[in-house]
């Protein structure tokens, strides 16, 4: 009975060795894509249209979300989980993920309309995009604050000033997209011949 127990003991020390070598292998992998940026990069959470989401981008969606959710709870008052359930905000993962690809389908149609910013407009929507707590009592942007800010997101100035031009581009497709409408080639051809026919 001693030696059956024995021979069971040992097979189970071998069992937990693999465990062990599993975990540590796995958590110095996951240590190596959390520090290496590049492999953000290449790292692919969906695809649309044939375009990759990288881990970067949904990161930084996640990033700009829960800071818009903490400038929000400051404001009122009250905790981020909160607010966040005020705002519909259910799984911040979820909604990130959704926002990504949105975003990608959105820079597509961008994109085909190849529109290009005013240096005034951009500015002018920069500054209302920043938190509030990067701009001072004049409405200028402080500094030292936004370096604070953008290191929150872990962006760059050029990074993030980049990410913004193309979400002001997206919401000038939204606001293109919400006062259009369609009609086919049929209506446009009445129309046409109602208008112009004597």
């Amino acid at each position: 009975m001693i030696f059956l127990f024995r021979k069971e003991i040992k097979k189970w020390n071998t069992v937990w060795w693999v465990v062990l070598a599993s975990l540590a292998l796995s958590g110095g992998a996951m240590a190596f894509f959390l520090k290496n940026p590049s492999t953000k990069d290449s790292v692919v959470v969906a695809c649309v249209d044939g375009k990759k989401v990288s881990l970067k981008d949904f990161h930084q969606v996640y990033a700009g979300t829960k800071s818009k959710i903490d400038d929000m709870a400051r404001y009122f008052g009250m905790s981020a989980d909160r607010v966040a359930q005020m705002f519909g905000v259910q799984n911040m993962e979820e909604d990130s993920l959704q926002s990504c690809i949105q975003n990608e389908l959105l820079n597509k149609v961008a994109c085909d309309f190849n529109i290009d910013l005013h240096p005034k407009y951009f500015v002018e929507q920069l500054g209302k995009s920043v938190s509030s707590s990067v701009v001072d009592q004049t409405g200028r942007i402080n500094m030292t604050a936004y370096q604070n800010y953008l290191s929150r997101l872990h962006m760059t100035v050029s990074d993030f000033e980049k990410s913004r031009e193309a979400e002001f581009k997206r919401n000038l497709i939204m606001e293109f997209t919400v006062g259009s409408g369609y009609i086919t080639n049929v209506e446009a051809r009445d129309l046409f011949e109602y208008k112009n026919a004597k």
